[in-house]
């Protein structure tokens, strides 16, 4: 197994080598000039590139490309209705001579603008009858019986999984056009939930008063909420409980306790050893955003933040709680 993805890596890196710029240029223009004219790309195969097209139009569907599997059996019998001028197509063939493309290209040529094809042979009847080819030419396949389309396969997505990427960077797809088409699932709550959605409230977090001492302080820590979850830390508000004066996590405990190891526990207050100004994040910001600004922070990775709206503390949210959001 190790051998065979070893093979096929550097097939890859074979094939990136290869890859000609002046093409891939041409491929984008075609693509986007589709798009802007509310056209589709039409993806065909048959056999496994037949399965390979079908990922490939996934992917270029998913970032907002409308995209779609054209059988080539059916696309002869009928289903060649849906092309239209302003639609472009991907078609690939390891050989470029697979009869059923070649029954079908005279056709549809005559109804989209443009034809693009991923071939392993550049004199293919395939590559002649395109207009922008992409060659992914392979020593042989992984297969050990060299039969079983394996590298060759591995090949096609890659590139069109490629192309579809750079499209998106030349088109400039952002998160937020990701995550229209990503309503469900773990990408699309992360990317469309707010904060304000999966937050703790303030008021429903376990907190303590500036002047309490160590037992008080570990007693909150530890202590559940109503879901019957923790979440390790606690508010410090003022003695008027009215405004958050900072936050004490497991590390700020454990960082006071060294620190005064020959001094009087008894002596730790909540107001000595909190965290002032815990970092914060708007009500209105994303799920990802949060995430990402937890795990980027500039000391090390943290597990919360504070939500605020018009520069006050609302609540909190947790890595677990972003953790936890599933199907």
């Amino acid at each position: 197994m190790k051998e065979c993805l070893l093979h096929d890596s550097q097939a890859l890196k074979k094939a990136s080598e290869k890859l000609d710029r002046e093409i891939c240029e041409d491929a984008l223009k075609a693509l986007n000039y589709t798009y802007e004219n509310k056209g589709k790309l039409l993806l065909s195969g048959v056999g496994k590139s037949g399965i390979v097209a079908r990922k490939i139009a996934a992917t270029f569907t998913s970032l907002g490309y409308p995209a779609l599997f054209l059988n080539p059996t059916d696309a002869l019998h009928g289903d060649l209705g849906i092309a239209m001028k302003n639609d472009i197509s991907l078609i690939l063939s390891n050989s470029g001579e697979t009869a059923e493309i070649l029954s079908l290209l005279p056709h549809l040529r005559k109804k989209v603008g443009c034809i693009i094809s991923i071939t392993s042979n550049s004199d293919s009847s395939l590559r002649k009858a395109s207009h922008i080819h992409f060659e992914c030419s392979i020593d042989r396949e992984s297969c050990p019986l060299n039969l079983a389309p394996t590298t060759s396969t591995t090949l096609s997505l890659a590139l069109g999984d490629a192309l579809a990427a750079q499209w998106a960077i030349f088109r400039g797809i952002t998160n937020e056009t990701f995550a229209i088409n990503h309503p469900a699932g773990i990408i699309g709550k992360r990317l469309t939930l707010t904060v304000e959605d999966i937050m703790i409230n303030a008021s429903e977090l376990p907190n303590v008063s500036e002047n309490s001492n160590l037992k008080v302080i570990i007693l909150s820590i530890t202590s559940k909420l109503e879901n019957k979850k923790g979440v390790g830390f606690t508010l410090v508000k003022t003695n008027d409980k009215n405004s958050v004066k900072g936050i004490i996590t497991d590390g700020d405990l454990r960082r006071a306790l060294s620190s005064n190891e020959s001094s009087d526990w008894n002596e730790i207050i909540a107001k000595d050893i909190c965290t002032k100004k815990p970092k914060t994040i708007d009500k209105e910001a994303t799920v990802i955003e949060a995430l990402e600004k937890m795990e980027n922070n500039k000391t090390g990775a943290i597990s919360c933040l504070g939500v605020t709206y018009n520069e006050k503390i609302i609540g909190f949210i947790t890595m677990h709680d972003i953790l936890q959001i599933n199907n």
